[in-house]
């Protein structure tokens, strides 16, 4: 490694841009090794559950939990046995609506308190929303400030600490985004279950004007 660090302060290489190169170099091997992390859980109970001498209460238990890790690596949503039975009933529902990547992404606005799911937006969600948005115009104010000293000033340092800003505001404009992302999954997937419900309702009503 020094070598390379050597080579690379010769050829006035910046050791960030180095950096991401080795990365995208290894990027296949780090993701192979989050796939191995996430299927150990899942291995480990699955041999756990061929013990013959275990209870069978014991052996059920197991397999819930070998259903919650296996649900947990497919679809990417850590959850107990029974919101996991409920996120399924409500996806085979309607597969287009309530799609995983929408259930995915509005998992911190579903109240778990309820018998069935609900999606939980007041005060504290809305303050996190217009947060999430003067975030982003924050961020954005402050890379066309930098933008503009880079112009301004055009040497080495001006460019070294553009790139540094670029890279922080980058990571927080990623963090408001998924943060509004989420909100508007949730919105959606609130509509969703309203218009569910109202359907619900209407047929309830016609069987019963029938009866």
């Amino acid at each position: 490694m020094q070598p390379i660090l050597m080579y690379a302060d010769k050829a006035n290489i910046l050791i960030p841009i180095l950096f991401v190169i080795v990365v995208a170099i290894y990027a296949k091997k780090i993701l192979n090794l989050f796939d191995q992390v996430k299927l150990r859980k899942v291995n480990y109970l699955s041999s756990l559950y061929e013990n013959k001498h275990l209870h069978e209460n014991t052996k059920e238990m197991i397999k819930e939990e070998i259903n919650n890790a296996a649900f947990k690596s497919a679809i990417g949503i850590r959850v107990e046995t029974t919101l996991r039975k409920q996120l399924t009933e409500l996806h085979n529902k309607d597969k287009n609506t309530f799609t995983w990547k929408r259930l995915r992404m509005s998992m911190n606005y579903l109240d778990h308190e309820t018998d069935e799911i609900k999606v939980k937006i007041g005060w504290f969600e809305k303050i996190n929303l217009y947060s999430s948005l003067i975030g982003i115009a924050c961020v954005i104010i402050m890379y066309i400030l930098n933008l503009i000293m880079l112009v301004i000033k055009h040497d080495l340092e001006s460019f070294i600490n553009f790139f540094f800003y670029t890279g922080g505001l980058g990571l927080l404009f990623v963090f408001f985004g998924y943060s509004l992302a989420e909100y508007y999954h949730a919105y959606k997937l609130n509509k969703a279950l309203e218009k569910f419900e109202s359907k619900d309702v209407a047929l309830s009503t016609c069987k019963d004007k029938k009866e």
